[in-house]
């Protein structure tokens, strides 16, 4: 949280290796958090699967288990499962539902994993960024389960080097992708700064 929070509406959620700003209403973190190092990629730690809901949540402001089931949308990690190896508990953490929102199963398991690799690369190449991720949503859209938990329109990605002053940011649909070229999904950081409305990192 070194360059702040990106909005305050929010329940805000500390944990091991990101944060989480949570929309009740929504019932999906609005932005997710990451600080990725070096040091702390391929760490070892497998992937748990055991997707839970927020402990530290009421029920009522959180999504259930039970919104995704027969949905036909996947559970999508915002700070991504494959960043936090080098922890258990974080890697635990990466499953509750406060880090999820309901994802095209398309997108999860192709282009945006694609981008999760790329990302992790990059840390691999310059030693420290900081990556924001979360939904969009539009005024009026669709909604599973009981709870209930509203399905994005979109998700964006943004990626800063605190040390070069650098920042690119991403939007892929909530579809199926049309392109596998990263590039057809790149956009001004202050564009998703106005979709979303929310203070992301300035480079300005």
């Amino acid at each position: 949280m070194e360059y702040g929070s990106p909005s305050r509406d929010i329940d805000f959620l500390c944990r091991t290796g990101f944060a989480v700003g949570h929309d009740p209403d929504t019932r999906t973190p609005r932005w997710v958090i990451e600080r990725l190092r070096v040091g702390a990629l391929y760490g070892g730690i497998e992937r748990t699967d055991d997707f839970r809901p927020d402990p530290d949540l009421r029920p009522g402001r959180r999504a259930e288990l039970s919104d995704y089931v027969g949905s036909g949308y996947d559970r999508g990690h915002m700070a991504a499962a494959g960043n936090l190896t080098w922890s258990l508990q974080a890697m635990v953490e990466s499953f509750y539902l406060s880090n999820v929102a309901p994802q095209n199963p398309s997108l999860n398991r192709g282009a945006w994993a694609r981008l999760e690799d790329d990302v992790r690369q990059w840390t691999m190449e310059r030693g420290d960024l900081v990556v924001i991720t979360g939904p969009v949503f539009a005024s009026q859209g669709v909604v599973i389960g009981q709870s209930p938990v509203r399905v994005p329109i979109a998700f964006y990605k943004v990626i800063f080097d605190p040390f070069r002053r650098e920042g690119v940011g991403y939007v892929y649909s909530n579809t199926p992708p049309d392109s596998n070229n990263r590039a057809d999904y790149q956009v001004p950081i202050e564009q998703i700064e106005r979709t979303t409305g929310l203070a992301l990192i300035s480079i300005r």
